[in-house]
């Protein structure tokens, strides 16, 4: 079985062109609370969030101009991101026990979208894009697939033979990048690439040398970020971003393993790391000056939450994430204060 590496001097050389030019300060940040028993899942270009808030219900919310708005449908569903003109990606919830694909439209149109998927049986969006392209998977009996929709079309993404499925978790606000995983048919167990698709094929990234990656991220360039383990044999993850040639191990904040979650076209990366074993996860910031950064030591003022992870950044700089309070969730939102 043969391994995704790079050798020490070829990494080096690479990566050298891609972080030339001066090291910049990271920004600061002005922290905004979303409130208690809150959760964050994303962010679109216009700063609003999409998340659940226990005062609407549990359910799913948006939260914008200061406050959540509660999405009048009462069916039971979850978020999976927030594109264009509010348009949502939803996984519904169904009483036989399988999920389903499903939009949320403005005006609080609930569409589903498992119908217009061949023999599905179960489905799920998991990205939508600032076009309104909602993004997602579904199983049939034969197998897994991945698919697009918009404005109640539906069209199922081919997949190389050399690969059990070809599955969706992210797609880029424009130009058509969608980022996934594919298991490999060829290896024993099933060797699981990162996978990007560039609108007519699938490209395999590969992994940091382990069986398995995942992936939560693709920018406007078709940079990637997720997570990957780093060898068979020791079951850590490490965060990553491929930017073109090859993965980069972004480390972690000190402990075993970490989690990118989502990367914009400046090629900031957000997400979740391990900081030391007795001590809570902490959201974190890299932006190829250097190692990845505590993003609570960047927050200005007082630092009452705790930021555990940071889920999504929009193009403004703008972070979304999940934070604690003693033994509290609350979703929150950072805008950059400077440079």
């Amino acid at each position: 079985m043969a391994f995704h590496r790079t050798s020490l001097s070829g990494l080096t050389l690479a990566f050298a062109a891609w972080l030339a030019g001066p090291a910049q300060a990271a920004p600061t940040y002005e922290l905004i609370d979303l409130g208690p028993n809150t959760s964050a899942v994303g962010i679109n270009h216009n700063g609003h969030v999409v998340g659940k808030h226990d005062r609407i219900g549990g359910k799913v919310g948006i939260w914008r101009q200061g406050a959540w708005h509660k999405v009048k449908d009462d069916q039971w569903m979850s978020a999976e991101g927030i594109g264009g003109q509010d348009t949502v990606a939803l996984e519904l919830h169904r009483f036989n026990g399988h999920d389903g694909a499903g939009a949320l439209l403005p005006g609080d149109q609930v569409v589903d979208i498992e119908p217009l998927l061949p023999e599905a049986y179960d489905s799920s969006s998991t990205a939508v894009t600032s076009d309104g392209t909602v993004v997602g998977i579904y199983y049939t009996i034969g197998g897994a697939y991945s698919f697009t929709w918009r404005d109640n079309a539906a069209a199922t993404l081919p997949c190389p033979d050399t690969y059990v499925s070809c599955l969706a978790y992210a797609a880029s606000p424009s130009k058509g990048w969608i980022a996934g995983i594919g298991p490999r048919k060829d290896a024993e167990p099933w060797f699981i690439a990162a996978m990007l698709y560039d609108g007519s094929a699938w490209k395999d990234l590969g992994t940091l040398g382990g069986w398995s990656a995942d992936v939560s991220g693709v920018n406007r360039k078709g940079h990637v970020v997720g997570s990957s383990e780093l060898r068979p044999d020791n079951h850590r993850t490490h965060a990553f971003v491929h930017a073109g040639k090859f993965m980069k191990d972004l480390k972690t904040l000190g402990g075993r393993n970490s989690y990118a979650y989502a990367i914009n076209s400046q090629d900031v990366v957000v997400g979740r790391s391990e900081v030391s074993k007795d001590a809570e996860d902490a959201a974190f910031y890299w932006d190829g000056s250097g190692p990845m950064v505590d993003l609570n030591t960047l927050v200005s003022g007082p630092k009452r939450l705790h930021l555990v992870d940071a889920v999504g950044i929009n193009e403004d700089g703008w972070i979304v994430g999940n934070a604690t309070y003693w033994d509290t969730y609350h979703g929150y939102l950072l805008k950059p204060r400077s440079r």
